[in-house]
């Protein structure tokens, strides 16, 4: 089913990298596997997005902390949906682009900052999941793994110029959905 975990060894340098691979491999390929097949419903296409998304896993395998974190396993997920959305795309020649509206981020950002001082983090969590998938998984890799621009524009194979638009919109609705929060409390 799944290409030689071999393969995939060769492509990494240190004992301990190659160590930290075949944790995740064999703890998360189930799970990766079974994401891939819900999105693209075949069996092999689902086979070949696990397969690119470890490839990118192992460029940044040095951003995974514990295998077991939540974290970790959200990292894992969203580079495998995000691979199998990739896929299904160009099997359907249905590419999607961002309209070039442009919106302005919020100018008072001694407001902002009150607001992120005033909620607790698992609330601001709860909150950043009514973001639309498209911008959460951007504000997520960015904010939470702590990725630059070029290497989420890798992970999701799309333009930095549409990362860097889909993180200001996050932040936008974000913060939109976090003052909402404050005025009903």
């Amino acid at each position: 089913m799944f290409l030689n975990l071999n393969f995939y060894l060769l492509l990494l340098d240190t004992d301990e990298e190659k160590d930290q691979f075949v944790q995740i491999y064999n703890t998360y390929r189930n799970l990766m596997y079974y994401v891939a097949r819900k999105i693209l419903k075949d069996d092999y296409l689902a086979e070949d997005a696990v397969h690119n998304a470890f490839l990118k896993i192992i460029k940044h395998l040095e951003k995974l902390g514990d295998l077991h974190c939540h974290k970790t396993k959200n990292f894992l997920v969203i580079i495998v949906e995000n691979t199998a959305k990739d896929i299904y795309n160009k099997q359907k020649r249905n590419n999607v682009f961002l309209d070039s509206l442009e919106t302005e981020l919020p100018n008072d950002k001694n407001l902002e900052d009150d607001i992120l001082n005033q909620l607790e983090a698992y609330e601001i969590i709860k909150e950043i999941q009514l973001i639309p998938e498209i911008y959460r998984d951007v504000l997520m890799l960015r904010i939470i793994y702590d990725l630059s621009y070029k290497e989420i524009s890798n992970i999701l194979n799309i333009t930095e110029s549409t990362i860097r638009k889909r993180f200001e919109r996050a932040r936008i609705k974000l913060f939109e959905i976090l003052n909402k929060e404050l005025m009903n409390r």
